[in-house]
């Protein structure tokens, strides 16, 4: 299991002996869960770092299996250069800012564009064509399914002037499942 550190996603818990349990932990952090069955909790991740073990305590004891889950550092946009381009799409633009390793796909509003080359703080895409006016540029990574750039892009002639406004936010959470037990 993996997710950001900053929680607040939703997980899965499998085993057995789950009816009364008082606590599920994530490393040393405890956190808000609902025991679904006897063999089912599901629960919200605290915030944390690192990689840290999941434990159930319930009425016969703490969990002792190992069962791990991953803390990852959610990407960020902080530009997009150019901000606007042809509708016929196909120019070049780059994408800045941190934890972008991995980007498993950009799109440009729904469409989207062909990733050409990609680190942990810069992403390369050729534009796909779309209709005009602006559009959010939006990046998935294995950390998060998707994170907005902070500038929408335009479908104005290059020379244009692209207004700038602010729009840092996650468009999708993830939810991981995986077996514990």
């Amino acid at each position: 299991m993996k997710g950001p550190s900053t929680g607040g996603i939703s997980v899965t818990i499998t085993g057995f002996g789950f009816t009364g349990a008082t606590l599920v932990r994530l490393g040393p952090n405890g956190t808000n869960f609902v025991i679904v069955t006897d063999t089912l909790i599901t629960a919200k991740t605290p915030p944390g770092t690192g990689t840290v073990q999941v434990t159930v305590t319930a009425p016969t004891g703490t969990s002792t299996q190992t069962v791990l889950f991953t803390y990852t550092s959610l990407p960020t946009l902080s530009s997009l250069n150019p901000t606007s381009g042809p509708t016929s799409g196909g120019n070049t633009a780059t994408l800045s800012g941190a934890n972008l390793s991995g980007a498993t796909s950009v799109r440009f509003g729904a469409t989207p564009a062909t990733i050409l080359t990609n680190t942990a703080n810069q992403i390369t895409v050729t534009a796909p064509a779309g209709p005009p006016p602006s559009v959010n540029v939006t990046v998935t990574t294995p950390a998060t399914p998707a994170i907005r750039c902070p500038t929408p892009t335009s479908r104005r002639p290059p020379s244009a002037i692209c207004p700038r406004t602010p729009a840092r936010q996650p468009a999708a959470t993830p939810s991981p499942s995986s077996a514990a037990t």
